[in-house]
């Protein structure tokens, strides 16, 4: 029971941190999706 608790409260914590550590690389990838249209036309314009 102890172990089981341990277990699944280190998987909690693991999976908080996975949010966290990989939430600015999904950022990331999300603003450049967003803005390289917006750049790549800015570029062919120019």
């Amino acid at each position: 029971m102890v172990i089981d608790l341990f277990t699944s409260d280190s998987s909690l914590i693991f999976s908080h941190f996975a949010v966290i550590f990989f939430f600015p690389f999904f950022y990331f990838f999300y603003f450049c999706c967003c803005y390289f249209p917006f750049l790549f036309i800015f570029l062919l314009k120019k």
